[in-house]
């Protein structure tokens, strides 16, 4: 904590100065011969040696550690604009996709229309077993075998059915395509996080 304090200020401008010093007390010591004075120049010139290789060494590293954070930070930052850029891609095309179902959707519904007439929604009445069977199966449930009535007609018609199948198709449709568009989604933010892999 003290040393990201002091990396920029004082102390980083004094490593040079305090070197030199240390270098030069420590030559100087080498002329003089009174004990009483060569072991001071000595210690003060190791001790300021020491110190400014010693902060040098952390500024280096520091320097070094701030460099990587902010390559990281940066990688994040492109990660996040491609994450972005993918999740607005995959909705684009999943409701591209969707607009075309509900498209099909009404030209089934007008096509039930067109081929059942009320001559023919008359003449083949839907039994009420298979109406029940369809409602059973739509709500994931097993047909109850006392409810099993004997062919007589139900009051939905043909074209009733035949819209409500239609439409029960395009739902899973729909539900397919979301699913489908999930896992693009999933996969693509996988190699946007995990990996260096081209996005396509």
């Amino acid at each position: 904590m003290m040393f990201e304090i002091f990396s920029d200020g004082i102390l980083f401008r004094l490593i040079a100065p305090f070197f030199i010093f240390g270098v030069l007390f420590f030559s100087v010591s080498f002329f003089v011969d009174s004990i009483r004075y060569k072991l001071p120049l000595v210690i003060i010139g190791v001790l300021l040696s020491f110190v400014s290789v010693f902060y040098f060494g952390k500024k280096v590293e520091f320097d070094k550690n701030e460099l990587e954070k902010s390559k990281i930070e940066i990688s994040n930052q492109q990660k996040q604009v491609e994450s972005e850029k993918v999740t607005t891609s995959v909705v684009i095309k999943y409701v591209d996709k969707i607009k075309v179902i509900e498209k099909e959707r009404i030209v089934y519904v007008d096509r039930v229309k067109e081929v059942f007439t009320t001559k023919i929604i008359n003449d083949y009445p839907i039994p009420e077993l298979f109406v029940r069977v369809l409602e059973s199966s739509a709500e994931g449930k097993i047909p109850d075998p006392a409810g099993i009535t004997d062919g007589a007609p139900s009051e939905i018609k043909i074209d009733e059915a035949a819209t409500y199948i239609s439409e029960n198709y395009d739902i899973c449709r729909m539900n397919a395509e979301k699913l489908i568009s999930l896992q693009n989604w999933v996969r693509f933010q996988q190699k946007v996080f995990n990996s260096d892999q081209e996005i396509k």
